[in-house]
């Protein structure tokens, strides 16, 4: 099958369906070590890439369900940046229309241990302020971002 990595088959032996399950198990495994390489956020595995994994699973004749949602989430864009999801920059939701943002791309700091938790916040993402005619006003301003506001008061 163009476009997909073939393990090694073992030698074939004494039962030739046998031999079929055995190379196709081994194909199966190498898909699945590649698609944990995509899905891991240490790695930065382009969404072209993961694309072409997810057609490749899809081509399997095996129930890779889970696997193909996990790596379909990996392909969505998010926040101001249009990047996917990455568990090292901590995201925040907007409560008007539900897309999630970098704190760093909205100029907020993430919360810290040392922050109260305000379950009367209410965070409105920069496209939905711009939307509505309203100014941003991030919830937490970045350290650099509160410096300047109040060297500019």
């Amino acid at each position: 099958m163009p476009g997909v990595t073939s393990a090694a088959a073992p030698p074939p032996g004494p039962d030739p369906l046998g031999d079929k399950v055995a190379a196709l198990e081994a194909r199966g495994q190498a898909w699945l070590d590649r698609a944990a390489d995509a899905v891991d956020g240490t790695k930065r595995v382009p969404v072209e890439a993961v694309l072409t994994l997810m057609e490749e699973g899809r081509a399997l004749p095996i129930n890779l369900k889970d696997e193909l949602e996990e790596l379909g989430e990996r392909c969505e864009v998010y926040c101001l940046c249009k990047s996917a999801y990455d568990a090292l920059r901590p995201m925040i939701s907007c409560d008007h229309c539900e897309g999630w943002f970098h704190y760093e791309c909205c100029g907020m700091r993430p919360p810290g241990d040392e922050d109260p938790e305000d379950a009367e916040a209410s965070f409105k993402c920069p496209p939905c302020c711009q939307a509505s005619g309203a100014e941003y006003a991030p919830l937490r301003p970045a350290v650099a971002a509160a410096a300047a506001a109040a060297a500019a008061a």
